[in-house]
């Protein structure tokens, strides 16, 4: 005697598990490309942030202390460095709960002709496995004549 074996039940079976193989994938497709929209929305942020920083800076590189307060500020008689620790929203916090290193750094070159101010700013992760990470790093200079510098 043949058994008549019910060819609906194996279809069924394999249907389930191409839909569960799938759901894995497109799980696993979502949680990449959130991790990916956090990462650019940081990257977009310290970009902005440090323009925002940089034209601050151009418009009076000589009151940095203003424009930079609530950072830690070493110094020289050439060159100034200002850094602090931001949460992931670009919100000034204690190095324990900083998850971004901001460095401002201004160079004063003084010559016969005039001043040359260099200023960059970079933002950085600092809770990576290895070395601090990069996120932005941008750079001007201001030029002032022995003229502009007298007035």
């Amino acid at each position: 005697m043949n058994k008549a074996r019910n060819p609906a039940l194996i279809e069924l079976i394999i249907v389930i598990f191409f839909f569960a193989l799938s759901a894995t994938v497109i799980v696993q497709l979502f949680m990449a490309s959130h991790t990916l929209s956090a990462e650019s929305r940081i990257a977009g942020n310290a970009l902005v942030a440090t323009q925002n920083w940089l034209e601050e800076l151009k418009s009076d590189p000589f009151d940095a202390d203003n424009i930079l307060s609530g950072w830690q500020k070493e110094s020289n008689e050439q060159q100034s460095t200002y850094s602090c620790f931001l949460n992931e929203d670009f919100i000034l916090c204690d190095e324990a709960d900083a998850t971004i290193l901001a460095v401002v750094i201004i160079e004063k070159n003084q010559t016969d002709a005039g001043n040359l101010i260099d200023i960059s700013a970079s933002v950085s992760r600092t809770n990576t496995d290895t070395a601090s990470k990069v996120i932005t790093s941008v750079a001007t200079s201001i030029y002032q004549s022995s003229a502009e510098v007298s007035q």
